[in-house]
């Protein structure tokens, strides 16, 4: 992917595969967002500094460029750089891959120092660094389908930072998911699980107890 495209083609492109996957999701989409994700830490990244250039590497060897540029700052749209941390990082909270959240992590490390300097030209930086420092919560719902989709639909209504995602339940779909994902379904109704980060709480099947933990 990398090698044919910028990284705001890959950053936007690993956003929106995330907001499919909140809407309907698909192990397809799923492996599509970690393909999107090893492109970005492995063609983009700056392993000695943090963040992420603008250009594929090799372009410099092959005399396609002087310099590989590196901009954090909010232009037309938003920041390439803050847009790929903030989807690395629920990428990894969603499947457990700890190497995007030090990808993302790093990259805002790197750019701490201008943002405070700056903050009026960053603010996609900076609701990256919200997310970094206090992970919004991510709800994941398994079982009967149309009792997931009426719980998200109360849940997302009254808490709508957090992230919601219905997870497949047959056997030929879970075996392709990360081991995060693979939640046991119960055998009739809803089950819910309220994580933020990597840690999750123990999952329940009342739709009040997902509600107390949430707020």
């Amino acid at each position: 992917v990398g090698r044919v495209a910028f990284l705001d083609d890959c950053a936007f492109m690993l956003e929106g595969a995330l907001e499919v996957l909140a809407n309907q999701f698909s192990s397809d989409i799923l492996d599509f967002a970690m393909e999107l994700g090893r492109t970005i830490v492995n063609d983009f990244s700056d392993a000695d500094d943090g963040g992420f250039y603008l250009t594929p590497s090799g372009w410099e060897e092959a005399d396609l460029l002087i310099r590989r540029a590196m901009p954090f700052e909010d232009d037309a749209i938003p920041s390439a750089n803050a847009v790929a941390a903030r989807a690395l990082l629920r990428l990894s909270w969603l499947t457990g891959a700890g190497e995007f959240a030090e990808a993302a992590e790093d990259c805002l490390r790197r750019f701490w120092g201008a943002a405070r300097e700056r903050p009026e030209v960053c603010p996609t930086y900076l609701l990256a660094l919200r997310e970094w420092l206090s992970p919004p919560q991510l709800v994941l719902l398994t079982g009967d389908a149309d009792e997931c989709k009426k719980w998200r639909r109360e849940l997302e209504a009254e808490f709508s930072s957090a992230l919601f995602f219905i997870l497949p339940t047959t056997d030929a779909e879970k075996k392709h998911l990360p081991e995060t994902l693979q939640k046991p379904a119960p055998e009739k109704g809803a089950r819910g699980f309220v994580c933020s980060g990597f840690a999750c709480r123990p999952p329940t099947e009342r739709l009040a107890d997902i509600r107390a933990q949430l707020g």
